[in-house]
């Protein structure tokens, strides 16, 4: 190799295989010894060219490997001996039961070559780009930078942006430990990985498989047992259950399951079941509808706002045989429904197929509300599979908490947890991010008081909101969306509602909180 300002083919190979995770400590060490550009380059854990010989790594030397790891390990000792030394307990890699963890050789050749870089490599791998999640352990938020380390989430979903270009779509429950801008370790919870050219062979392990980006798109889920899955989106990955196995190459729409006695087994690929990617910051200036029920008119509430394609629509008072009550709201007045014939009714069709949408509300709902009381509370769609968008309190058991904020789609739903029957005023607003993979078990979010609500209950089904057929009804508040003059009961809705907005755009938790404060962002 001759000494010149930029790396040969040799080098960028040893310096990806080695973020990889491949064993070539030893040669690597001696090209740092004889290259400073190599040094550099190993410093900014960046490789100038990820190449696809990545896939080539074979498990033949397995033996000779652990006696190269060895006698590195006592040649950098030698080396390092004034030096602060890394922990000397040896740490059983868990997730691979075959051998030792390479991280003492890791540390050794930073202290021994670019001690001043460490922090900066250690420190600021990532950023945190998106978010609308709930940490018990640390505060997340967009702009965080995230160090070496792992990450808890609870509730709902991130974005993260590791130094490299990779993109990571997190969702909770999960435990992600960060290794390096190329590794990370997924505990518990799932994972869509958005790999870039540069930044091909970044890897994923788990407690029970060991996966290697060859291009594009990825997704990763883990259970609470350690066994994971892996499916391919676009492009290729390879993955193996343990060190003494084979790589499997799998391309897109193929996936693979892995249990923790190192077996694999071929399954169907369900891009649908994990969060591809988060809205970007929502529109500056998005359209919205807005109903305060502060005074009605001739039978009418107006709308104000921007409005939604230019237009406004009233509510109008459907009731018969008499008129809704208004009532003292959270801001100036409110309406009461009775539960009986009480609903209003607009000319707004809704928001239609998987488009992007936003709808918040106060709602008071009684303690005593029967649960043939619950229903359609903000509706619209048609009472056909997966077309209606109807928001309620929940009052089907085998869903979820009686009670909970439930958006129902016909035969498809999501449920909180927080039960809203206790006669006080709560905010609650209902996300969906859009998109031809929108799906709402993993497409919805919903909020209780500002607060992200943990959900229960998902179902698996594409959002099709179907606002143009002969049946399809148009925004309603009050009435059940599958309302028939048979019906005897799940008529109408009773309790009381104030400020409804409806957005055209998936909104942010920090606009959503704006308008629990009745202020528009």
């Amino acid at each position: 190799m001759n000494q010149s300002k930029s790396l040969s083919k040799e080098q960028r190979r040893l310096i990806a295989a080695y973020l990889a995770g491949e064993e070539v400590t030893e040669q690597l060490l001696s090209e740092c010894r004889k290259y400073p550009i190599v040094k550099q380059e190993l410093a900014k854990l960046v490789s100038t060219d990820r190449l696809i010989k990545l896939a080539l790594e074979t498990d033949e030397n397995q033996t000779e490997n652990k006696h190269t790891i060895h006698t590195v390990m006592q040649q950098i000792s030698q080396q390092q001996s004034t030096a602060d030394r890394p922990a000397k307990a040896k740490v059983v890699r868990p997730w691979f039961k075959s051998q030792r963890v390479l991280a003492a050789s890791v540390a050794a050749i930073v202290m021994i070559f670019f001690v001043s870089s460490l922090v900066s490599v250690q420190n600021n791998l990532a950023v945190v780009t998106k978010v609308a999640a709930l940490s018990s352990v640390s505060e997340f938020s967009v702009g965080k930078k995230l160090n070496k380390g792992k990450i808890y989430l609870d509730q709902g979903y991130s974005e993260v942006a590791m130094g490299n270009g990779v993109v990571l779509v997190l969702e909770a429950p999960i435990q992600l430990d960060i290794r390096s801008e190329n590794l990370v370790i997924l505990e518990k919870g799932k994972l869509v990985a958005k790999v870039p050219p540069q930044a091909i062979g970044f890897r994923v392990d788990t407690p029970s498989s060991e996966i290697i980006d060859l291009g594009t798109e990825f997704a990763v889920d883990v259970n609470e047992r350690g066994e994971s899955q892996v499916h391919v989106l676009d492009g290729e990955v390879k993955a193996r259950a343990s060190k003494q196995q084979a790589f499997k190459m799998l391309k897109k729409d193929q996936a693979l399951a892995f249990s923790l006695d190192e077996k694999m087994q071929i399954i169907q690929s369900s891009p649908n079941l994990f969060m591809r990617a988060l809205p970007g910051k929502s529109a500056v200036n998005p359209d919205y509808l807005h109903w305060s029920f502060d005074q009605a008119d001739a039978g009418q509430f107006v709308s104000d706002g921007k409005g939604i394609a230019g237009q406004h629509y009233p509510a109008y008072d459907r009731t018969e045989n008499g008129q809704i009550n208004q009532i003292g709201g959270v801001f100036a007045n409110a309406i009461a429904l009775d539960g009986k014939s009480n609903w209003l009714e607009t000319d707004f069709p809704g928001i239609s197929g998987d488009a992007p949408r936003t709808v918040s509300f106060w709602v008071k709902v009684p303690q005593d509300i029967g649960m043939h009381e619950v229903f359609g509370i903000v509706s619209w769609g048609t009472q056909e599979l997966y077309s209606a968008w109807q928001i309620s309190p929940n009052p089907f058991p085998q869903n979820g908490p009686i009670g909970a904020l439930r958006i129902g789609t016909y035969n498809a739903q999501v449920v909180g947890t927080r039960d809203l029957r206790d006669g006080q005023w709560h905010h609650v607003a209902v996300v969906l991010y859009g998109g031809e993979a929108s799906d709402i078990s993993t497409h919805v979010l919903m909020y209780v008081d500002g607060e992200l609500e943990k959900t229960n209950g998902k179902s698996v089904a594409k959002v099709n909101t179907k606002i143009s057929q002969e049946n399809s009804r148009p925004l309603s508040l009050g009435r059940n969306i599958g309302y028939t003059q048979a019906h005897e009961k799940n008529k109408f809705f009773r309790g009381a509602v104030d400020e409804l907005y409806v957005f055209d755009a998936a909104l942010e938790q920090q606009q959503i909180r704006a308008l629990m404060d009745n202020k528009y962002f």
